[in-house]
């Protein structure tokens, strides 16, 4: 049997990648799906890392913002 990766890239809001992350942690919480762990895993530290990015970049905009 051959294996071929597929790669998924999705841009979202940084509130629909908070709610995903709750998507993420409801289905592995519940077990189901134990061979996909390690996928939703690597799934929340990445989004985990993307909100942390986006949030700090939001945020030196908004302090590098000049104020009238």
């Amino acid at each position: 049997m051959t294996s071929e990766s597929v790669y998924c890239d999705i841009q979202m809001t940084i509130e629909e990648a908070v709610e995903m992350l709750e998507v993420l942690r409801a289905l592995r919480e519940a077990g189901g799906y134990p061979a996909l762990e390690d996928k939703f895993r690597d799934m929340q530290t990445q989004l985990t890392d993307s909100i942390s990015y986006a949030a700090s970049d939001r945020i030196g905009l908004l302090q590098s913002k000049p104020k009238h």
